[in-house]
């Protein structure tokens, strides 16, 4: 299995790596720092990219910004035809809800295919004594998160307000390893939006109890635990729930700039799909998360559409749960 001690690994290694970029004829660019799952997936994709590319280089860059926003707007007027981005997934979501801030039209970009998808899930901590979706909603504790435009602040004031919690989420943490560390010293109860494949992988079972997740049913240990959309009272609510969730269908979803030819997106569609085939890329891949779902081009660009052309009622309303 792959520890997390490899993401630091991986991280050293990025200005050894960036330094021979003269020989590469492919540029993966992700849109987040170096170290994190954004850029591990990159990583992971990049030699498998190069095998299916008949050998040719592709050389992983981090474009940091405005999370995964610059990259964005850089190549939503590019007309490149070598390189590839890898955006955060939930500013598609959010150019629906917020189209004058992200400033990018995302339906217009070229879709090659995601990755994965993943299951966003809340956890409260063994020691809190809240170990069902019932007292976290009525429980006067706090759940930490990191800003408001976040997606641990996202997932956990959608729950409040979709069900009327009483928890307070205190916002202002780093990142991920700042909240559990919080959640350690007993300061906060839990948090919303770590991933179901990290809380297996990671065993953390004996510290923490699974809440539940935004849209999909979970089947853990012999038990079912409902999705947070199965509890809502009415179809305007649980219809904004599962427009939240379709980040969570397209996770790490690759694209060409508008501008590319369509030979060169057809070219890397290819490489894209046959990558998601190879028998050596999914042992590796399956080392680290817990399954597979990868979606191709055709059918990520359909799920952008979808998101792109929802209904400006759910979309009113989910605006309204996440504040």
């Amino acid at each position: 299995m792959i520890r997390p001690a490899l993401y630091a690994i991986v991280a050293a290694a990025i200005g050894l790596v960036s330094a021979n970029t003269s020989v590469a004829d492919t540029f993966l660019k992700v849109g987040v720092t170096a170290g994190g799952g954004y850029d591990f997936a990159a990583r992971l994709m990049a030699p498998y990219l190069e095998k299916h590319l008949g050998g040719e280089g592709v050389i992983v860059q981090n474009v940091q910004g405005a999370s995964s926003l610059n990259l964005a707007r850089q190549m939503q007027v590019s007309d490149a035809d070598n390189e590839i981005g890898l955006i955060l997934a939930s500013q598609i979501v959010r150019a629906r809800l917020n189209p004058d801030a992200v400033a990018v039209d995302f339906s217009a970009f070229q879709w090659l295919g995601s990755l994965n998808s993943v299951t966003s899930i809340c956890l409260t901590s063994k020691e809190s004594g809240v170990d069902t979706f019932e007292k976290l909603i009525s429980e006067d504790i706090k759940m930490g998160a990191t800003s408001q435009t976040g997606g641990f602040y996202q997932l956990a004031a959608l729950v409040k307000n979709s069900f009327g919690g009483k928890y307070e989420i205190i916002t202002g943490f780093k990142g991920l390893t700042d909240i559990e560390a919080a959640v350690q010293r007993g300061e906060i109860a839990g948090y919303c939006g770590s991933q179901l494949d990290r809380y297996i992988r990671n065993n953390q079972k004996g510290t923490y109890n699974l809440i539940g997740s935004a849209a999909n049913e979970i089947e853990l240990d012999g038990k079912i635990i409902p999705s947070f959309a199965s509890f809502a009272s009415n179809d305007e609510t649980q219809a904004a729930i599962k427009l939240f969730s379709a980040r969570d269908e397209i996770y790490y979803p690759f694209f060409m700039a508008p501008g590319a030819s369509q030979e060169a997106v057809m070219r890397y569609r290819a490489a894209f799909d046959a990558v998601m085939k190879d028998p050596e890329f999914l042992k590796e891949a399956l080392a680290v998360y817990i399954d597979m779902n990868p979606a191709n081009g055709s059918a990520l660009e359909a799920k952008i559409k979808a998101v792109s052309e929802s209904d400006p009622a759910t979309v009113s309303r989910l605006i309204e749960l996440t504040k």
